[in-house]
Order: structure tokens, then C-alpha cells, then sequence
């Protein structure tokens, strides 16, 4: 299964990694990490709150060639400091 992944910029107002999961039989669950704990979350009112930063991160994240070039140049400054 493919999962996306979005490079933002800025910080979108994240703490750690999130996934969504929806299946046709069960309602969306939330999974969210943080340096702390990883919780799953089945909350509706929750869920919706992940959905719609999901929806902010989507518009301001770079696009896949954008990304990849960030990834790169970050690369490039950790291999140069050694």
C-alpha cells in the first residue's frame, strides 16, 4: 500500500507523523505519534480536526519535484559537515 508523504516549508502546526485510515466497514481512525506516545483515535470530532489539518498541509506542502530537491539539499548539508 502506498502511503503519501507531504514536505512542507514550515512547520503545518504538527507535532510528529499522523495517518488516517478509512475502510468501507469501519468508521476513520486517527493514529498520531509524538516523541511521546502513539495514540489511535476513533473520535469523530477528533478525526474531523486531523482531516482538516490534513487539508492545510496538503495546500502548503511542496510539490513532489520540490520535495525532492528540499530532501537533496538538506542531504548535501549534513554529508558536507562531516
Amino acid at each position: 500500500m502506498h502511503t503519501p508523504h507531504w514536505v512542507t516549508p514550515e512547520p503545518a502546526g504538527l507535532v510528529g507523523p499522523f495517518k488516517l485510515t478509512a475502510s468501507g466497514s469501519a468508521s476513520e481512525v486517527l493514529h498520531a505519534q509524538s516523541a511521546y506516545a502513539d495514540r489511535m483515535v476513533d473520535e469523530p470530532q477528533a478525526v474531523h480536526r486531523f482531516r482538516v489539518l490534513l487539508s492545510d498541509v496538503q495546500d502548503v506542502a511542496l510539490s513532489p519535484q520540490e520535495s525532492l530537491r528540499a530532501l537533496q539539499e538538506e542531504l548535501a548539508k549534513v554529508n558536507h559537515h562531516d
